[in-house]
């Protein structure tokens, strides 16, 4: 795996703890087939279906419909873990800090 990749990977775990379930309820809801769930995951790969994603559940979850802006902090941190442009993500030592900030 890359940093960007594992950084996604913190990105998804800190969305479920805070909401309670995965970025996508299909994705949710196939998680007991794990050969759907990669069919579904490489689905990703063609035709900007992560980007649509992101924009139509993740942007919605974390930010304010009327401002754009986070909803918190810590949704700001989530939705930036998650951007589907890895170069656009936050590194390592941003989001220890950020979580740092969080925590206070």
């Amino acid at each position: 795996g890359t940093k960007e990749a594992d950084l996604f990977a913190a990105g998804i775990l800190l969305f479920e703890a805070r909401y309670g379930f995965f970025p996508s309820q299909e994705l949710h809801a196939l998680r007991q087939d794990l050969k759907a769930v990669f069919r579904y995951l490489f689905s990703f790969c063609t035709e900007g279906a992560y980007a649509r994603l992101y924009k139509e559940e993740i942007k919605r979850m974390t930010h304010h419909e009327r401002t754009g802006e986070p909803i918190d902090e810590l949704a700001g941190l989530i939705a930036g873990l998650l951007h589907p442009d890895p170069s656009q993500r936050p590194v390592a030592s941003e989001v220890l800090e950020r979580i740092a900030q969080i925590k206070q």
